[in-house]
């Protein structure tokens, strides 16, 4: 498995112009972690489906979907900030005994 954080490594390319990683033999997991990245671009060519794509936000998620609608697999994670600030409620987090 490979793993990559906003798009590195994109910008290797098959003598055709293709994503050098379309060929290689393994799943990838492509964390976007920032928007309007350099290497963006390379999403509106032909991707394998063993990439795996995971964008903060759901704005930025949309906006991908919209400007790229044959991703093989999007989905948004949450923002460290956001992670940082979930509270789970006090009922969830105790146990009571009748």
């Amino acid at each position: 498995m490979v793993v990559t954080v906003n798009l590195s490594g994109f910008e290797f390319t098959t003598l055709t112009g293709g994503i050098s990683y379309n060929l290689w033999d393994t799943k990838f997991v492509h964390f976007l972690l920032g928007q309007n990245l350099r290497n963006e671009r390379f999403l509106a060519g032909p991707l394998s489906i063993s990439m795996f794509f995971y964008c903060i936000g759901q704005a930025y998620m949309d906006g991908l979907l919209e400007k790229y609608p044959d991703l093989p697999y999007l989905e948004k994670i949450l923002a460290v900030g956001h992670i940082a600030n979930y509270q789970t409620s006090p009922s969830s987090r105790s146990c009571s005994s009748g």
